[in-house]
Formats: C-alpha cells, structure tokens, sequence
C-alpha cells in the first residue's frame, strides 16, 4: 500500500482526496495527512505566486517523509486590484488571518467601483511531488464576479464571489491522485514545476474499466 500525503491538517481535503482516488478507480494507496506522519519544519508560506507555495510545502512534506505528497495554495485574485489580494487572500488585512476582515477589506476597497469593473476569480494551484524528484503543478481558474455582500452561511461559502460552476477541479485532482499530466479545460493551465524535468511517473494502479467521475464541487 502507497501512502500519499497531503500536507495539510483539514479533515475535509483529506475525505476529498480519498473521494477523488475511489471514483478515479486508484488502487493501492492510503491518503494520510500531516498529523499522521512525524513532525517536520514548515516553511512560511512566502512564494510570489500560488504555484511557488503548492511546490514548496509539497518538496518540504516529501522531503521530509520520504512520501508522495500534495499541497495546494489558493485564493481570490480581483481584476480592479491588479489581481491581488492574490497569495496574500489569507492575510490581506493583517497577519492574524481572520477570513472575515480580509473580505471586508476587499470589499471596502472595491466599495466606489460600478459593478462592471468586479471581475475576479479564485485561483487554485496544486503541486505533486515524488519522493524521485518528479514534480507536477496544475493552476485552475474559477472566474466570476464580486458581490456587495457576503452570502452563504457555511464557511468557505461566505465569500462575496458569484461563479459559475467549476469544471476545473476534477481535473487538478485526478492529477493528484495519479501523477499524470491532468487533461484540463482550456481555462485551466499545467505547469511544470520549475527546475525539476524530470518526466512524472505515476503512482497507485487504476484499474482498466474505470472513470474518472465529477469532482467534488467547494461549497
């Protein structure tokens, strides 16, 4: 049995991940998180873009396990603020990280603009890396619109984005769960991480008759 790491302590990327490898027909590996692997050093997350910080928790995590491991960084990049709050969503107003401040802060800075000028999407990016070096990092795109007021009364679902449905995510997550280059919408981009070439090699066995199912949607 291959373990797979996600580097990350919430339960619910955990249930979605194993969510992900069942319906993707993977055999042959367990998904463990962070509190279930010896403790290790983790970087801040510092990198200029969302890919940067994907890849950086995911080399530290297989570095420091000797595992497979996974690690997203995510966020709301608004088009009337030149694409920030972008890696700094979690943080934008103030470093105590309060989800509900960073949004009223947006929302503030956006109050004086009409609403054809609040494009913005959220942005997730998601990094593989092998305990032989390989590396992949997919980015998806989930473009919509700003809202005035915040809707929604289940955490994540608090944020003052109207979208439509998201095609992206089961495609960034099958590139999880098998370490293939994911075959992605023509919105949703796949990078190579940086300085690593080597050619991603897969990892668990699919079984033949199987498919890949939707994804989850984020609520």
């Amino acid at each position: 049995m291959t373990q797979l790491l996600v580097a990350s302590r919430n339960a619910k990327k955990l249930q979605e991940m194993r969510r992900i490898i069942e319906r993707a027909g993977i055999e042959g590996v367990a998904v463990v998180g962070l509190d279930e692997v010896p403790p290790f050093e983790e970087a801040p997350e510092t990198g200029a873009s969302f890919e940067d910080n994907a890849v950086a928790k995911a080399r530290d995590a297989s570095a420091a396990t000797g595992l497979p491991s996974v690690a997203d960084d995510s966020g709301i990049s608004v088009d009337a603020l030149n694409g920030m709050p972008g890696v700094l969503s979690a943080r934008w107003a103030g470093l105590a990280k309060d989800d509900r401040k960073n949004l009223e802060l947006v929302l503030e800075q956006v109050s004086d603009l009409p609403d054809d000028r609040l494009g913005a999407q959220f942005v997730c990016a998601t990094a593989l890396v092998l305990p032989n070096g390989t590396e992949i990092v997919v980015r998806g795109v989930w473009p919509g619109t700003l809202v005035r007021k915040p809707r929604g009364t289940n955490g994540k679902t608090q944020s003052p984005t109207e979208a439509e449905p998201c095609p992206y995510y089961s495609h960034i997550y099958a590139a999880w769960a098998t370490g293939n280059e994911p075959n992605l919408p023509a919105a949703s981009q796949s990078h190579p991480a940086p300085a690593r070439p080597n050619q991603a090699q897969p990892f668990g066995q699919p079984r033949p008759s199987s498919q890949t199912g939707p994804g989850p949607r984020r609520s």
